[in-house]
């Protein structure tokens, strides 16, 4: 995961967007976990430089459609 995704997540966390990360090492993926409950996946291959603003926009949207 490039250190923009992480920024970002670290940014919305702060926010109260998301309440909780779930790591699995056999899966390459993170898991974040919403205020709304709902949960996003995000790829730990981000190596797209628009990665970071998909990231955000993707959570934002799931928020606003309540899950």
């Amino acid at each position: 995961m490039n250190k923009d995704v992480k920024q970002t997540l670290k940014r919305l966390t702060k926010e109260g967007l998301i309440v909780g990360k779930v790591e699995d090492r056999t899966d390459k993926h993170l898991k974040v976990i919403l205020s709304n409950g709902a949960r996003y996946v995000v790829a730990s291959s981000a190596s797209d430089h628009r990665a970071h603003l998909n990231v955000e926009m993707g959570i934002r949207r799931l928020i606003r459609q309540g899950g």
